[in-house]
């Protein structure tokens, strides 16, 4: 059972200590980057920060595809947190991936902080760069001028000054070695897989986990209209799901949640002829692969709405005046945002999603 009262206090104490680091951010920027103008400089070592979750991630990698446009010669490294290492492990838009501060040694000319942490903060005031990008400084502009703009445009915001229009790449994109698809084939073959579509009916929070009982639904109606067998993707604490789902339905589900890894599901993308899942980093990966995807969002924030860019992927979201929140209290218990999502909602973004060219 949660605590509330326990969340309440470690929320409160969160939104003081980001505030704080928010403004330090901002000043520190300010401070060394002086009067330099940032598109005359020459930057031949480039360190990216971006410590944040999985959907984050994949959200970032067209800044990276930018900056590797706009200087093709530069060393980039990303720091991120230790899941992104296995994820962008294939990225060509960069040199190198780690989460050992340790490791990053010597000076760099260009340090853009895509996250703001204590550790990625003092490693600017100790290894001060020629430049300092941050989110900080953007988020402020942003909220300034009234505007809450999606996640990968925030990101190529922060890097606009050193960008050049014509080099930005908007759409994400995640890249899978021969060894992930072989991966994916082999779970395949092993399960007797033909058609299928992925399922990720997992969330953190309760309030952003569609009822198992309507994916239930939406998996007969795939079965019977498209003949697609359904995958259950994720991690462990995901499959716990199917004990509940495989009595509503009168055929196999198949359980992949906590068997492969990020970049082998990614392989599973490519292979899946749709993937339907709450507002989570699988859904982010899955519109990156190009495959078919609808985004269930309950009271997530409308900026991690896929790019317009991204034609293969939509959502269903019933923004609520209390959107977005902190995820455990909840205006409605009886009707939160994420119930409200229809089943026929559901089949007619489905349908569209096929019908599309």
């Amino acid at each position: 059972m949660i605590n509330i009262a326990a969340v309440e206090k470690s929320m409160a104490w969160r939104q003081w200590s980001d505030r704080g680091l928010f403004l330090l951010s901002i000043a520190l920027s300010r401070f060394i980057n002086g009067r330099k103008n940032p598109k005359l400089l020459k930057y031949s070592r480039i360190i990216v920060f971006k410590e944040d979750e999985i959907g984050d991630l994949v959200n970032v990698t067209p800044a990276l595809a930018s900056l590797r446009k706009q200087f093709p010669q530069a060393d980039i490294t990303l720091v991120t947190q230790r899941f992104g290492l296995n994820l962008l492990q294939h990225c060509r838009d960069i040199n190198r991936v780690t989460d050992d501060y340790a490791s990053l040694t010597g000076q760099y000319d260009l340090l853009i902080d895509l996250r703001g942490t204590p550790q990625s903060t003092w490693f600017a005031i100790k290894n001060r760069p020629l430049i300092r990008l941050d989110r900080g400084t953007i988020r402020y502009r942003n909220r300034k001028a009234g505007k809450h703009p999606r996640e990968t445009e925030t990101n190529l915001q922060v890097i606009e000054p050193v960008v050049d229009l014509h080099n930005i790449i908007h759409k994400p994109q995640i890249t899978v070695s021969m060894e992930d698809r072989q991966e994916a084939e082999k779970f395949l073959a092993s399960e007797r897989i033909g058609k299928f579509a992925l399922f990720h009916t997992g969330a953190r929070r309760l309030l952003k986990k569609w009822p198992l009982e309507r994916i239930a639904e939406v998996m007969k109606m795939l079965h019977e209209q498209y003949h697609l067998e359904p995958v259950i993707v994720g991690d462990r604490s995901d499959s716990e799901d199917i004990e509940t789902l495989q009595p509503l339905v009168p055929f196999r589900i198949h359980q992949a949640a906590g068997k492969t890894s990020l970049l082998t599901f990614a392989a599973m993308c490519e292979r899946a002829e749709i993937f339907i899942g709450n507002d989570s980093g699988p859904f982010h990966i899955a519109a990156a692969m190009g495959t078919r995807s609808l985004a269930l969002f309950g009271p997530g924030d409308p900026v991690f709405h896929p790019h317009p860019h991204q034609s293969n992927a939509t959502f269903i979201h019933h923004i609520l005046e209390c959107n977005p929140c902190d995820m455990v209290h909840c205006k409605y218990r009886e009707n939160p945002c994420i119930k409200r999502i229809t089943v026929d909602e559901v089949r007619d973004k489905i349908a569209q999603l096929f019908r599309a060219p």
